[in-house]
């Protein structure tokens, strides 16, 4: 093979990587900077009267706020996090998130240009069955001293009364790896 093919393959797998890169970096920095947003601008209160019911309307208020924010999963899952820190019911934060992985709006549109309306139906009502199952699995089987208790970790873990992280562990909680001790070996 010459070389001049070689290294214009290179270049292209190189061109698309950094496009699939950019793909990717832009839906992570979004579902961050949502979280971000909803960690400093909205309060405690405001959240519980919005997303802090368990009933239609509020689950169909989170279900259009997961379709539009169009995060990826780890964006989703982060912004749900922050949603239900500040006092979303726990079955509008599951919707918010089931909604922004899997029926966001783009999706749609593709899917209806590619696939027709009968695709794009069953997309829908496939994400509202989704919703209506994992909201009766949460409501009817899961105790809320659980979700009560996953609460209060989470707003300690991040000093939500207003407290800085004074601790000696980094705000992000990510440390380093732990140091390899053979079996049997304790720290002395």
């Amino acid at each position: 093979m010459p070389l001049g093919q070689v290294v214009g393959g290179l270049g292209h797998g190189l061109d698309v990587a950094a496009l699939f890169f950019y793909k990717a970096l832009w839906s992570i920095l979004f579902g961050v900077a949502v979280t971000a947003a909803v960690d400093v601008f909205v309060d405690k209160d405001k959240m519980g009267r919005l997303l802090g019911r368990s009933d239609a309307k509020t689950i169909g208020l989170a279900t259009a706020a997961g379709a539009a924010s169009s995060a990826c999963t780890f964006g989703a899952v982060t912004v749900a996090q922050s949603l239900f820190k500040k006092g979303a019911s726990p079955q509008s934060t599951f919707a918010f998130a089931l909604v922004a992985t899997n029926i966001v709006f783009e999706l749609g549109i593709l899917i209806y240009i590619l696939l027709g309306w009968s695709y794009l139906g069953g997309e829908l009502l496939s994400g509202v069955v989704l919703i209506v199952l994992v909201w009766l699995i949460a409501r009817f089987t899961l105790p809320t001293a659980v979700f009560d208790l996953s609460r209060r970790r989470l707003q300690e873990a991040d000093g939500d009364a207003g407290a800085l992280n004074t601790d000696d562990r980094p705000a992000c909680r990510f440390e380093g790896p732990r140091p390899f001790r053979p079996y049997g070996v304790t720290a002395s």
